[in-house]
């Protein structure tokens, strides 16, 4: 075993005897570093504790967040929702507000139709009576506006009143692409009839029924164009507006909708007029 020469120990002793202080600056200066070292490795300790208490914040808020988000989105659907139901609502109203529209105008024409019949009877009657009482007077006779068109055979056509009945029958039954012959027919045979223009709007009325807006539309427009003095020119209007409103012609159908307000504000058709402005955007 290497032995510790006594010269070396004597010479350590010495200096440890002249400085006395050196030993203890360094050992000073020992602990003043470990302290440190301590005192950074608590502070890093803690930083690490702040930083796992931070991370869970932020997963905690993130969780929150996905959980706000998600409520938001199944909040949007329902209000979607909820936004397709009114406007299938609405939808709905506005076809069955047409469909009674619709029922109205025909309603009133029915009505209007058997005035005018019971009117013709009446006439009918009274100039039976007269024919019956009186001989026809001398010369030229006037035209009789039931009277066949020129160049077609009496014999060969019926009444004015029954081809027009048979007309509006098939109309009324459903069979509207007979009625729209019949009533075309009748307007062909009897164009001076009073019930022409009755025809000529029922012609219109079947193409709407069916769907077929541009032949509607101008079927309406031959009937404002031709009657400039029928009492269903609010109808008319009314309903060529709804035709060129179907055919996304709104600048047309805003033009029929403000003529039935101006014209004929005292009519049924003028509050519906207004109601279809206010839906066209």
């Amino acid at each position: 075993m290497r032995r510790t020469s006594p010269l070396l120990v004597l010479g350590l002793l010495g200096v440890f005897a002249v400085f006395p202080g050196a030993a203890f600056a360094q050992n000073r200066v020992e602990q003043q570093i470990i302290a440190e070292q301590r005192m950074q490795q608590e502070q890093i300790q803690q930083l690490k504790l702040l930083i796992n208490t931070l991370a869970d914040s932020v997963k905690t808020i993130v969780t929150r967040l996905d959980d706000q988000a998600n409520a938001n989105r199944k909040t949007i659907a329902d209000q979607k929702l909820q936004l397709d139901a009114i406007n299938d609502s609405i939808r709905i109203l506005r076809e069955k507000g047409d469909d009674t529209n619709v029922r109205i105008s025909t309603i009133s024409h029915e009505l209007e139709t058997m005035r005018t019949a019971v009117q013709n009877l009446q006439n009918s009657v009274v100039q039976a009576m007269a024919a019956q009482q009186a001989p026809p007077p001398a010369g030229d006779t006037p035209a009789d506006p039931n009277a066949p068109a020129a160049g077609v055979n009496p014999a060969m056509v019926q009444s004015p009143k029954d081809t027009y009945a048979k007309a509006w029958a098939d109309f009324t039954s459903g069979r509207l692409e007979l009625a729209i012959a019949g009533f075309q027919g009748f307007l062909r045979t009897f164009p001076n009839s009073p019930d022409a223009y009755q025809a000529q709007f029922n012609i219109g009325e079947a193409y709407y029924t069916q769907g077929k807006y541009r032949e509607a539309a101008n079927a309406y427009r031959e009937f404002i164009e031709t009657y400039k003095t029928a009492q269903w020119l609010p109808d008319a209007y009314y309903k060529r507006g709804l035709s060129y409103r179907e055919l996304n012609m709104k600048d047309q159908a805003k033009a029929d909708f403000q003529t039935v307000i101006q014209k004929y504000p005292d009519s049924l058709f003028a509050s519906l007029a207004k109601q279809q402005l206010e839906g066209i955007k």
